[in-house]
């Protein structure tokens, strides 16, 4: 790695610097970016140089961050798969001390459910420290998983992933309810606007 150039599978270069503020850091970093569209690089370089025009640069607001993992179990008909969603949701504070159990930094902060005649589908939201997350969240639902199935009548083993964290995947519902990181940013600048510069042409002259 050089001050311009940066190994990796596709191109790669240095852009910026950019002027970042917000709730989480307030710096002025260069940020690598790796495209097979070259043009790109120039592009976003001039955006880089409108957030050094702004005086706060690019405002960044974490606003949340949380990890999903979504199980599915299957019960004997529609009812005791709400009867199971409701005693789920009255026994969150023994499903965090489950989680506890096998994991130092994940932590239980909210569960989902959406029922589909006699499946339901669990969405558990983790804190995950300083990691992503994705292993710690699998290895947590799991244990909630079996801890479910030993301990609620009714409902028997559906799939690990039943895809309502829709992991790795753009999707309508990470959206709304969040996964990973959740961002705002904004970016205002102030233009000086002169009417000389959008003066029409004088009579007559070619347009």
């Amino acid at each position: 790695m050089t001050d311009t150039y940066i190994t990796a599978g596709v191109p790669m270069r240095w852009v910026g610097p950019l002027r970042v503020s917000g709730n989480v850091a307030t710096c002025e970093t260069q940020v690598p970016l790796a495209t097979y569209e070259s043009p790109l690089w120039p592009s976003v370089g001039r955006g880089a140089k409108v957030s050094m025009l702004a005086e706060q640069g690019i405002v960044a607001t974490l606003v949340d961050e949380r990890m999903t993992r979504s199980v599915l179990v299957e019960a004997t008909d529609a009812q005791t798969a709400y009867t199971a969603a409701r005693t789920i949701e009255a026994r969150l504070d023994e499903l965090r001390e489950v989680v506890r159990g096998c994991s130092r930094f994940a932590e239980l902060i909210g569960v989902r459910h959406e029922i589909t005649a006699n499946l339901l589908f669990i969405r558990f939201e983790f804190t995950t420290g300083d990691a992503s997350g994705h292993n710690m969240a699998t290895l947590a639902s799991d244990a909630l998983l079996r801890h479910l199935l030993q301990t609620i009548p009714g409902i028997s083993y559906g799939s690990i992933s039943g895809n309502y964290c829709t992991d790795k995947k753009a999707t309508a519902i990470n959206g709304i309810l969040g996964r990973a990181r959740t961002w705002s940013r904004s970016c205002s600048c102030r233009v000086t606007w002169s009417p000389t510069c959008c003066a029409p042409p004088p009579p007559g002259s070619c347009s």
